[in-house]
């Protein structure tokens, strides 16, 4: 009987490893209207996360942009409204910064985990215009450059599962911004569980070895 249980349970365990988490990224704008989307579920439902933005608006320069997004988990749901600035930019840098100092080798420790991503989806069209043909077909160009940079930058760190799709249409009779994306990426629970114990572990240390510098540094006042 014992024997027994300990086969379901090393079964379960397996099961549970090698199981998906799915990532679903969607956002569409089109006549000035925004609608995004991100989703995250694991365990046939159990782990769900839900991210709803139906408003994205320009304020100012100072205010920034204004997101109003839903937020529903797998107990609650509950919507709130952000700006995103110029200050909120860089408290989120520095943030970033102070995690690359405390957990020790943070970036090894990140591509180690997205190189087991898998990308099963990503389609990017944008149609762009100014009604000035010059104008539109530099702009065309651009956009087309920042895709492709884009593209460059993350294939060196996620697998494809399906080549990416992007697209740039010029409009040359008319003003417009209309652009839609959307991705899907996936990554099994004994990766994600493995690094977030990894990046615990390398921030112990980083902890550490701080605190022996920050102890030296007094000891030589």
């Amino acid at each position: 009987m014992g024997m027994f249980i300990l086969i379901v349970v090393l079964g379960l365990g397996f099961l549970m490893y090698y199981s998906k988490i799915k990532i679903e990224i969607y956002y569409k704008r089109a006549a000035k209207r925004d609608k995004g989307e991100v989703k995250l579920t694991g365990l046939g439902g159990l782990i769900h996360y839900r991210l709803s933005i139906p408003t994205v608006d320009f304020k100012d320069m100072d205010k920034g942009v204004k997101v109003e997004s839903d937020k529903e988990t797998s107990t609650k749901k509950k919507g709130e409204d952000t700006f995103i600035n110029k200050d909120k930019i860089e408290f989120w840098y520095e943030n970033y910064e102070v995690l690359l100092h405390r957990v020790k080798y943070f970036q090894e420790s990140l591509r180690w985990f997205m190189a087991r991503v898998h990308c099963h989806k990503w389609e990017w069209n944008t149609n762009i215009g100014t009604g000035d043909a010059a104008e539109t077909g530099v702009l065309t160009g651009i956009i087309w450059g920042v895709k492709t940079t884009i593209l460059g930058f993350i294939s060196h760190y996620i697998r494809w599962d399906r080549a990416p799709e992007i697209e740039v249409t010029p409009c040359f009779q008319q003003a417009m911004l209309d652009t839609s994306f959307e991705a899907n990426f996936s990554v099994t629970l004994g990766s994600t569980i493995r690094f977030l114990l990894l990046l615990w572990f390398r921030f112990r240390q980083g902890s550490d070895q701080s605190f022996r510098v920050s102890q030296q540094r007094m000891s030589n006042l």
